[in-house]
């Protein structure tokens, strides 16, 4: 009996009667495990989708639910903040990385008043810029039910113990991503009866879940001096009186996982033919000497270079520093601020010539 050769294919060394057979089987149930995979996988996508769906629809305990910017929810009210005004700066006192406040309400009773804050941050996501987070669920009819917060980038809403929650919103003026959350406190038509605990807050990343909140620490303050320091400046103009001046011993750069921009290392007190000024150098406050952070919420002076300005409140009643506005020039890896105090308030152009003939002759951050 002879026994044939299986043919092959022109041009090629394989057979293709048998073998291709058995190739064209192999190569079916791969094609039949890929389906396999392809629909074993869409039902794991299906069923992820199912368990986070019902997540959120039965209350999912680690997640909260994250109103839209500016909006309340529960027995809080959102403030409208075209009745507010208020700024931030950073502050001039030497050795304090913070803010300065300034805020002021429009029609109403009463006005805020509110010394440094802090920075905003990862670590400290919260600072309570104006009123007073209340120590009750409901207050008596004459206290101030009003609470402004300032919150850090990954912030998008805080829960204001049982209350309820709010959105929080961008707004101008603030340093980069950071936003503002404005509510009210419900009250009561009577007065009520003992303070209890206080009101916890709690901030709340974008998918709903609570972050670790740290609101009330104390300022990182650093050691200064009335005698030298680490900066020191002069001034070109005679007239120009020195009354004071404080500087910092030593420039310390401020630990990465504080939150800071600025940090002053001198503040000086002048008169000027009757006006008060306060001039300061200010540094940045992770790496002074090296890097110097953008001055936010200023705006160039026209026809004159290198000269910012912030805005003064605009309906300010109050009578301090934080009500007007600072001009500041960079001088290096430095800041160059004044700012006047209450009394005569010298024109744009008297500030202008001070700032421009106030120098830096020393400035030694430890590296």
């Amino acid at each position: 009996m002879a026994v044939k050769t299986p043919t092959r294919a022109a041009g090629g060394d394989q057979p293709t009667a048998v073998d291709a057979g058995v190739i064209d089987d192999a190569r079916r149930r791969q094609q039949r495990r890929r389906r396999g995979a392809v629909v074993v996988l869409l039902g794991l996508v299906a069923s992820a989708a199912a368990i986070e769906y019902g997540a959120r629809a039965n209350g999912d305990p680690g997640r909260a639910t994250v109103p839209a910017p500016g909006v309340a929810t529960g027995a809080l009210r959102a403030i409208t903040l075209s009745r507010v005004e208020f700024r931030l700066t950073p502050t001039l006192g030497p050795g304090i990385s913070a803010l300065d406040v300034s805020t002021e309400r429009g029609p109403g009773p009463g006005d805020w008043s509110i010394g440094p804050i802090n920075y905003v941050g990862a670590a400290r996501p919260i600072s309570v810029v104006a009123g007073i987070p209340p120590y009750s669920a409901v207050l008596p009819p004459r206290d101030d039910p009003d609470v402004i917060l300032l919150v850090a980038p990954n912030v998008a809403a805080v829960r204001v113990g049982k209350l309820g929650s709010i959105g929080a919103i961008s707004v101008p003026g603030l340093p980069s991503g950071d936003r503002i959350v404005a509510y009210a406190v419900p009250q009561s038509a009577t007065t009520t009866t003992r303070p209890r605990a206080p009101i916890a807050l709690t901030a709340i990343n974008r998918r709903g879940r609570p972050l670790p909140t740290l609101i009330h620490q104390n300022l990182r303050i650093q050691s200064w001096s009335s005698r030298g320091g680490a900066c020191a400046i002069t001034s070109t103009i005679p007239a120009l009186t020195r009354r004071w001046t404080t500087a910092l011993r030593r420039v310390l750069a401020l630990p990465a996982t504080t939150p800071g921009l600025f940090v002053s290392c001198l503040e000086a007190d002048y008169a000027y033919h009757g006006t008060n000024l306060t001039v300061a150098v200010l540094l940045d406050a992770h790496h002074p000497g090296r890097v110097l952070a953008p001055l936010w919420n200023t705006q160039p002076l026209a026809n004159q270079p290198g000269i910012l300005t912030t805005n003064a409140l605009p309906h300010s009643t109050r009578q301090g520093n934080s009500a007007t506005p600072i001009y500041a020039r960079r001088i290096g890896d430095a800041w160059l601020a004044l700012q006047t105090q209450p009394g005569p308030a010298p024109t744009t152009a008297t500030r202008i010539k001070l700032l421009k003939a106030i120098h830096i002759t020393k400035l030694d951050p430890d590296p």
